[in-house]
C-alpha cells in the first residue's frame, strides 16, 4: 500500500491531501480548519484533519510530496528586502513596479545558478522537515514543479487517454503559464511556459483591484461581471500590452505606469 501526503505550504491558501494507492482519501484548505480566509504557511491543521479523515497515523505516511521546486527560505528573505507581497499591483504604483522588477531579476538569478538553487532547497528542505517531524511525520520529502501539479491534477482527473493542458495562475516556480501535451502512455510533455514576469494572472489579480475588490480573494467576482461588459476603449489598450507569441504570453505593463492608469485616484473607467 502507498500512501502520499501532499501538502502546500505556500503564502496563502495553505493544505493538505492524503492519497493511498493513487487515490485521494481526503483533502482540506488550512482555513477551513484554522477559520482564517485564505490561511498559508505550514498546513499543520490540515494535515492532521486529512490524515484523521483517511483513518491514517502519521507513521504510516511512505512519501510527502510538496507542490514546488523552487523553496522558500532566501525567497522569504528577498520579499523581505524589496518588501514584495502578492498585494502590489504594477498598474497603481510605479514603487511598486520596481519592487517587482527587483524581484523578478533575483527570481532569474535564482533560475540560472544552480548551486544557488541546491543551499535554497537544502535550507527549505531542512525547515520543513522538522516541522513534518514535530507532527510526528517522517517520510521521505518530494519536490514536484508547481505547474506540473496543476496539470497532473487536471489530466489524470479528465478521462482523456491524450489532451492539450493549459496552466495559469499568478506565478510558482518562476512559471505563470504553461502548455502541454498529455498522454497515459508517455505522462505531461511541457512545450512552452511564460515566466512570471509576463504573469496574466497577476494582471488579471491587478485588475480585481482596480475595481476595488480584493487581490487573491474577488477575482471570482471581476470573472462573473466580465460576463456581462461590453467592449470599450480600455480593451483596445489592454491589446497593446498583452500578446500571444509562439504559445507565450508577452505581457509589458509598464506604459501604464507614464500613464498613471489604474492608479488608487483614478477610477478604471479613466484610464
Amino acid at each position: 500500500m502507498s500512501i502520499i501526503l501532499g501538502i502546500h505550504d505556500s503564502a496563502f491558501d495553505s493544505g493538505a491531501a492524503v492519497s493511498v494507492d493513487g487515490e485521494i482519501k481526503a483533502a482540506i484548505h488550512e482555513e477551513r480548519t484554522s477559520r482564517i480566509k485564505h490561511e498559508g504557511g505550514f498546513p499543520k491543521t490540515s494535515i492532521s484533519a486529512t490524515l484523521k479523515a483517511a483513518n491514517i497515523s502519521p507513521k504510516e505516511v511512505e512519501v510527502i510530496a510538496v507542490g514546488n521546486v523552487h523553496a522558500e527560505v532566501p525567497l522569504q528573505l528577498m520579499q523581505g528586502f524589496t518588501q514584495i507581497s502578492p498585494l502590489l499591483n504594477p498598474l497603481k504604483s510605479r514603487k511598486d513596479y520596481l519592487k517587482i522588477y527587483s524581484y523578478e531579476k533575483y527570481m532569474d538569478f535564482y533560475r540560472k545558478h544552480l548551486w544557488f538553487s541546491k543551499i535554497n532547497s537544502k535550507l527549505s528542505g531542512k525547515l520543513l522537515e522538522n516541522m513534518l517531524k514535530k507532527a510526528g511525520i517522517n517520510a521521505r520529502l518530494e519536490r514536484v514543479d508547481h505547474h506540473l501539479n496543476h496539470a497532473a491534477s487536471t489530466f489524470y482527473s479528465s478521462g482523456f487517454n491524450k489532451c492539450l493542458i493549459i496552466t495559469a495562475d499568478a506565478r510558482g516556480d518562476g512559471i505563470s503559464t504553461t502548455v502541454n501535451i498529455g498522454t497515459i502512455k508517455d505522462g505531461i510533455k511541457r512545450i512552452a511556459a511564460t515566466k512570471q514576469e509576463n504573469s496574466i494572472g497577476h494582471f488579471y489579480g491587478c485588475i480585481t483591484e482596480c475595481l476595488d475588490f480584493k487581490y487573491g480573494d474577488g477575482e471570482g467576482k471581476t470573472e462573473a461581471l466580465a460576463a456581462y461588459g461590453k467592449e470599450s476603449p480600455i480593451y483596445q489598450k489592454l491589446k497593446k500590452y498583452i500578446k500571444v507569441k509562439d504559445l507565450k504570453i508577452e505581457a509589458n505593463m509598464y506604459p501604464y505606469q507614464n500613464k498613471k492608469c489604474c492608479s488608487s485616484r483614478r477610477p478604471v473607467s479613466k484610464c
